[in-house]
Parts: C-alpha cells; sequence; structure tokens
C-alpha cells in the first residue's frame, strides 16, 4: 500500500477550507427564522382543517388543507435552497479535483471490490471534509457565532 502524503496533504487542506467556509456561508444565508414561521402556519392550518372536519364543514376543510399545503410547499423550498447553499461550493471544487488533480491518494496492491486499486482525490476529499464536519465543526457549531444561523 502506497500513500501520497503530499497529494493527501493538500487535499485534506482544502476539503477543510471549503468545509468551514461553506458552513459560515451558510449559517450567514441561512433561512431559519423563515422555516421557523412556515412551520407555525402549517401547524396553524393543520389544526383549523382538524377542528373544520371535526364540525364536518367540508369546504372550509379542502380551503385549509389547500393552505397549509401551500406553506409546506414554500418550506420544502427553502430547504432546498439551502441544501443548495451547503453543497455548490462543495460540487465545485470536487469537479475542480476531479478535473484538475485526478491521482490516488493511497494506492492498493490489489483491486477491491467497490473501491477499485485505491483511493483517489475526490474519495479523499469527500471522506476528509465528512471527517472534519463531524469532528469539529459540528461540535463547535453552539459556540461559534459564525457557525450559527443569522449572526449578523
Amino acid at each position: 500500500m502506497l500513500i501520497n502524503f503530499e497529494a493527501a496533504f493538500f487535499i485534506t487542506l482544502v476539503s477543510i477550507v471549503i468545509t468551514t467556509l461553506v458552513v459560515i456561508v451558510s449559517a450567514r444565508l441561512s433561512q431559519q427564522k423563515h422555516k421557523n414561521k412556515l412551520m407555525e402556519e402549517i401547524k396553524k392550518y393543520n389544526e383549523l382543517s382538524k377542528d373544520a372536519s371535526d364540525v364536518g364543514a367540508e369546504g372550509l376543510y379542502a380551503a385549509y388543507q389547500k393552505q397549509g399545503n401551500e406553506k409546506l410547499m414554500h418550506y420544502f423550498v427553502a430547504i432546498y435552497k439551502e441544501a443548495v447553499v451547503e453543497m455548490a461550493l462543495h460540487v465545485l471544487v470536487l469537479g475542480i479535483i476531479q478535473r484538475y488533480y485526478s491521482v490516488n491518494i493511497i494506492k492498493l496492491p490489489v483491486s477491491v471490490w467497490l473501491i477499485g486499486d485505491g483511493v483517489g482525490s475526490v474519495t479523499w476529499y469527500i471522506i476528509s471534509a465528512l471527517f472534519f464536519f463531524f469532528t469539529v465543526i459540528k461540535p463547535l457549531k453552539p459556540k461559534v457565532r459564525f457557525f450559527r444561523p443569522n449572526w449578523v
């Protein structure tokens, strides 16, 4: 087993920088307040439609269900926007790495199923970014204000 330490260090450093940047940008552009407001409205319409159903007012029930579904759609759009913000920079960097710095970080002596003959730079980036996020960023998120939503 051969390890390319220079490439591993470079890719790990890039993943740490990009992951930190993504967490800061994501927290800055967070729509948490908007999502909380939408969730309150969804719950309100859910209760109103349940009351209308209990009373037997089918027209009112349908109207409240429609309004609740519209709010739910807006909630899912907000979640989607946050996911795009969180993933866009990683996808861009992964594309650049794959195009310009596609090397084997760990070269295995035999071909292993699902891995192949080694661990490439893209796989190493994903592993190191996830490792950094779950070991460093996630525990620090409540303590560092730049990692929390709406840190204006």
